[in-house]
């Protein structure tokens, strides 16, 4: 064979071998997001029934019919005040006038301005100063709201095609309140589903977005 015949066959060669690490690179690449969108996926994993919005295997709200126990909705809220810390963070966003605090059944929502924290937890047990408690469980839930309606507005500046399913505004999602007084639990309730929902398009969009 002539030096060219050899010459030709060393180039096909290289394109080839080039090809071929250039789709195995991109396999890895691909393997690395899949397996980082697993790991967040897999540490909360949201979904819901007919009545209830349901984290990590928590249900977040109650009902007459189906009474849910507070230490379930605590670690519920618990679970999504940690998977909202999670997104903020791997947003770089700094919230504007709360910041959420994730402790587990005892999370909270802080005031940036003056640091005055309010519980995302209830009780059972709570019976004297149970108005003074509503109204402080009700500023940490629609603070939570804000929240995750802030990292909502951020990704829809960042990417056109992206909306979350479910509007919010001031202290309501899809028009039901997430205030638990002067509330009935099917509305609130609801509106807890409407709100994890939204929190899982956020997830989703994230570990496509920055992984």
């Amino acid at each position: 064979e002539s030096w060219n015949d050899f010459e030709e066959e060393l180039y096909f060669y290289e394109e080839n071998r080039d090809q071929t690490e250039i789709k195995l690179n991109y396999t890895k690449d691909q393997l690395t997001k899949l397996r980082k969108t697993n790991v967040y996926n897999d540490a909360f994993h949201i979904w819901y029934d007919v009545h209830f919005g349901i984290i990590n295997t928590l249900r977040l709200g109650t009902l007459p019919s189906q009474p849910v126990d507070w230490n379930e909705i605590n670690a519920a809220w618990g679970q999504a005040s940690l998977l909202l810390y999670t997104l903020a963070k791997k947003m770089d966003h700094k919230f504007s006038t709360f910041r959420v605090v994730p402790l587990g059944s005892q999370s909270k929502m802080e005031r940036i301005d003056d640091k005055a924290q309010f519980d995302l937890f209830g009780s059972n047990e709570i019976t004297l100063g149970r108005l003074f408690w509503y109204r402080k469980f009700d500023t940490a839930m629609v603070a939570f709201l804000k929240c995750v309606k802030e990292l909502g507005d951020v990704a829809e500046e960042q990417d056109p095609n992206f909306q979350l399913p479910h509007k919010m505004s001031q202290d309501s999602i899809h028009n039901y309140s997430i205030k638990k007084q002067f509330n009935n639990d099917k509305n609130w309730t609801l509106a807890l589903r409407y709100l994890l929902t939204n929190l899982k398009w956020l997830l989703t969009w994230v570990c496509k977005r920055y992984t």
